[in-house]
């Protein structure tokens, strides 16, 4: 028969091994919610109507085949529509409800995309780009 000393120690001696062993398993889950940053632009003049990106971002992978993504952008000269672009038949997208951004204000968007998807954004006028930051949120997850 086992003491009660006995116990108590191999409780916490199982206790701390469960706990080494899913201390990693923790951290990497939370580490692959974190936002991926995939474009950061500042200062860049825009045709309107041409793609912003000089390369198409992925809207998903075979592990994550949905994603989120969290844009946010600041237009510096003329107010414009803000597009987003799915690569696909579809038509661009306007984000803001299809109403101008207006110049010298912060945005910021979310919205879902999937492995099928190549996104890129437009403007509808020539007009200077302050700041454009597109992260990739895995799982849809956002906070």
């Amino acid at each position: 028969m086992m003491s009660n000393t006995t116990r108590a120690g191999l409780l916490a001696l199982a206790i701390l091994v469960a706990g080494l062993f899913a201390w990693p398993v923790v951290r990497t889950a939370r580490a692959e919610q974190l936002p991926i940053p995939k474009a950061d632009l500042r200062n860049l003049p825009v045709t309107g109507a041409a793609p912003i990106l000089t390369s198409t971002v992925a809207g998903g992978s075979v592990a994550y085949p949905s994603m989120a993504y969290r844009v946010t952008v600041y237009v510096v000269g003329s107010d414009s529509v803000f597009n987003v672009d799915y690569g696909t038949d579809l038509a661009p997208v306007a984000l803001n409800s299809g109403t101008a951004l207006v110049a010298g204000r912060l945005y910021t968007f979310t919205f879902a995309a999937t492995s099928a998807d190549a996104l890129n954004f437009t403007l509808t006028t020539s007009t200077t780009l302050g700041r454009l930051i597109v992260e990739e949120i895995r799982g849809g997850v956002l906070w």
